[in-house]
């Protein structure tokens, strides 16, 4: 009658990498969230290459602020076009064109 460790990491992925649609391209960080139409957003944050990325997702936007002490431009992949987001700056990007397929989404 408690919380497995593992599973708590499992459940995690699911929703940071299935969800919020986090994925490795190449050598790039990408978000596509593919989330259920019940959920409004997922806030998560994430430590990309020495920058701390604090991130709000719904199924049509992405909020990313970069926290860095060593001040370096971060490249990412938001629904399928590349950005170089500078530190200490707040950014919103949103999907263009159709939405995600499913009957959940």
């Amino acid at each position: 009658e408690g919380i497995h460790a593992a599973s708590l990491g499992g459940v995690w992925q699911s929703v940071i990498n299935g969800f919020a649609g986090v994925k490795i391209v190449g050598h790039t960080l990408s978000f596509d969230p593919k989330m259920p139409i019940t959920w409004q957003y997922i806030q998560f944050s994430l430590l990309w290459r020495g920058s701390v990325l604090r991130v709000v997702v719904n199924n049509s936007e992405v909020h990313i602020r970069v926290e860095s002490q060593q001040k370096k431009k971060v490249k990412i992949r938001i629904f399928n076009k590349n950005h170089l987001l500078i530190p200490e700056k707040g950014y919103i990007f949103r999907r263009h064109g159709r939405k995600p397929e499913g009957a959940y989404y």
